[in-house]
């Protein structure tokens, strides 16, 4: 039968509850907070439409996080930590295995309420999402994505505005040089009722002298607007 077959979570999707544990002393606040789930995923004709060529396939995989979260009044850090992989690539034994699945994914350290209270800032791994995270998101449906950024933003009634500096790549020891930077300024104003319009613009320089010129420089796109209905009681939402 020619037909193209992409089977997402046919046979299994667990979704483990997750586990929240909050702590204060005095003035610290400390969250530690802990999330997994597995899944198993086939395709068949993934390259074609022949049923008669072999190119299906079909694998396991999970995502296993522990996050830590200090408040101490408005001065905030995070560190988290996750394993995600698929079954059978990294194991646990004396035989197989290198144990590279565990890494840092999130760790910063950031300030709310500034200037009377509707300016904040982070520095250092975060994830950054934006909108309906079609140009920004964290990419939560597989492994996760998360910037080395600092982030500085406003957020008043009407709406807020947030612009951020994210280093993609070091290529050189000189951190000035043959470097790749995602500049961004992401705005959100509630225009009616149940309804937003984003404003962003975004600019990724590139400075690297693989395969090119040693200075380049992209848009993706330059600026762009999305007017959505958010999600209320209906269920119902468009963007």
């Amino acid at each position: 039968m020619k037909k193209l077959l992409n089977l997402a979570l046919v046979a299994l999707f667990l979704a483990a509850p997750a586990l929240a544990v909050e702590m204060q002393t005095g003035d610290v606040k400390l969250d530690v907070h802990s999330t997994s789930w597995y899944r198993y995923e086939a395709s068949d004709n993934t390259t074609d439409f022949n049923s008669d060529l072999a190119d299906s396939f079909e694998w396991s995989q999970y995502r296993v996080r522990l996050s830590v979260k200090a408040t101490y009044k408005n001065i905030e850090t995070m560190f988290e930590v996750q394993a995600y992989d698929y079954f059978g690539d990294h194991m646990n034994s004396f035989y197989v295995g290198d144990g590279d699945a565990m890494n840092l994914y999130q760790g910063y350290m950031g300030m709310n309420g500034l200037w009377g209270g509707a300016w904040s800032f982070r520095v250092g791994r975060q994830e950054l999402v934006f909108g309906d995270e079609w140009l920004m998101g964290d990419l939560d449906f597989y492994q996760g994505q998360a910037y080395d950024a600092f982030r500085a933003g406003w957020k008043g009634e009407k709406g807020s505005i947030a612009v951020f500096d994210a280093k993609l790549v070091e290529v050189a020891a000189s951190p000035l040089a043959n470097d790749q930077n995602l500049y961004g300024i992401y705005t959100t104003w509630n225009v009616m009722e149940n309804h937003v319009l984003d404003a962003y613009g975004l600019y990724w320089r590139d400075r690297s002298d693989i395969g090119g010129p040693s200075t380049s420089s992209y848009s993706i796109p330059p600026v762009g607007a999305r007017f959505a209905r958010e999600r209320g009681k209906s269920g119902f939402d468009y963007g």
